[in-house]
């Protein structure tokens, strides 16, 4: 199969037909990578995007891996007047 390169913007794009995309395991916001053998030569593999979402953390799972140690105070916001009705 021959693909044509078009201009998309500043870049260069191929845009992958139907009969294709449709023959293979790939869906929308799946991830192309691309690995030059030679000169001419290109390898593509396409990666799920499942495989590339970090895992979600809970709030008391960030909280946990924060470092005591490395955190600033900032007496600007410290010392900030009220801007509405909390009070400390």
């Amino acid at each position: 199969m021959r693909i044509e390169i078009k201009k998309w913007g500043n870049s260069k794009a191929i845009r992958l037909p139907k009969s294709l995309t449709d023959s293979l395991p790939m869906n929308l916001g799946d991830y192309v990578e691309f690995e030059q053998i030679d000169d001419c030569s290109v390898k593509l593999s396409i990666i799920p995007k499942e495989t590339h979402r970090k895992p979600r953390l809970s709030l008391s799972e960030r909280i946990n891996m924060t470092d005591l140690e490395q955190l600033q105070s900032d007496p600007a916001w410290e010392n900030m007047p009220p801007a509405g009705k909390e009070s400390w």
